[in-house]
């Protein structure tokens, strides 16, 4: 179940909880899983490290 639920976190960048969360039992023949479903709750100060950052493209300075 933490797998299930580490995976539903990570699959958005940003997010750090689940507000509203719902996990469910999904059972079939040898096999037993989970569903994680809710809302991604995102940390701004997180999102910063996806987005790139311009590159200086000025030129070099003669001596």
């Amino acid at each position: 179940m933490k797998t299930a639920i580490d995976k539903a976190i990570e699959s958005t960048p940003g997010t750090v909880a689940l507000l509203d969360g719902v996990i469910s039992q999904k059972i079939t023949p040898f096999k037993v899983g989970y569903v994680v479903e809710g809302t991604p709750l995102i940390d701004p100060a997180l999102l910063t490290d996806t987005i790139p950052t311009p590159v200086d493209q000025s030129s070099p300075k003669s001596k």
